[in-house]
């Protein structure tokens, strides 16, 4: 299915960002740094795992 036809498709063809040297820098920094899960979120991780079935 093409990407007109596909309604769960989103286009953003009109939208263009433009950043300047410090803006794209601080995005390819913070792109580079490895997440790190603290523990809250890991207790969210294992709650969900048991809570839903995978299929």
């Amino acid at each position: 299915m093409s990407d007109a036809t596909d309604p769960n498709q989103e286009r953003f063809d009109d939208e263009v960002m433009s950043l300047d040297q410090r803006d794209s820098e601080a995005v390819f920094d913070a792109l580079d740094k490895a997440v790190r899960f603290n523990q809250k979120l890991m207790a969210a991780f294992e709650e969900h795992d048991q809570r839903v079935a995978s299929r």
